[in-house]
């Protein structure tokens, strides 16, 4: 099952299950430069806005739409994936 992890600048951490996830937008692949002996890498593209479903009891099914920043030190976190086997959350789009 995937996760939309929430990490707070403080560290607290918020999972929201992919069922009360509608929707993740992210911004195109690119290529980076590459050199004279390799080819250009693919940069995946970046998660730029987030819709989820509300769980807490107060605002219940409340759709949250969140305009999502580029990551910078000190600020949000907002990544998708899953847990490994063993406990570790393995991220395949983050901001």
């Amino acid at each position: 099952m995937e996760f939309l992890r929430i990490t707070a600048p403080d560290g607290t951490r918020q999972y929201i299950p992919d069922n009360y996830v509608a929707n993740i937008a992210t911004s195109a692949d690119t290529l980076d430069a590459g050199s004279a002996y390799r080819a250009p890498n693919v940069v995946r593209g970046r998660i730029t806005q987030v819709k989820y479903y509300d769980g807490l009891a107060a605002t219940a099914g409340a759709l949250v739409v969140v305009t999502v920043p580029a990551y910078v030190a000190g600020g949000t976190l907002y990544s998708y994936g899953c847990f490994t086997v063993d406990g570790a959350f393995l991220a395949a789009l983050s901001n």
